[in-house]
């Protein structure tokens, strides 16, 4: 039973922790590596892919927290909760 326990922990932080890394990704604007600055700015984006994708990562994150607070401790959730949403609040 401890076995399990500890699979199930590490399943769901390394999805959580891949999802949050997805979502640090594709902030921004994918021009952004370009120099000069001013070569960004000229470059309409109109594709929204960027957009999609991180706002998939966002839901599906939220699914893999429910699961987090539903498997494990009421602290572990709490805490988990706590880091997603400090590092959606800086990468927004």
């Amino acid at each position: 039973m401890a076995i399990r326990g500890v699979l199930i922990r590490v399943l769901l932080y390394a999805a959580c922790a891949a999802l949050l890394f997805v979502y640090m990704m594709f902030q921004g604007s994918q021009y952004d590596w370009m120099e000069p600055a001013s070569l960004a700015k000229n470059i309409e984006d109109n594709s929204k892919n960027r957009d999609v994708i991180r706002v998939t990562t966002v839901f599906i994150t939220l699914i893999m927290q429910f699961m987090i607070a539903i498997c494990l401790s009421r602290k572990e959730a709490i805490v988990s909760v706590a880091i997603v949403t400090t590092i959606f609040y800086l990468c927004w």
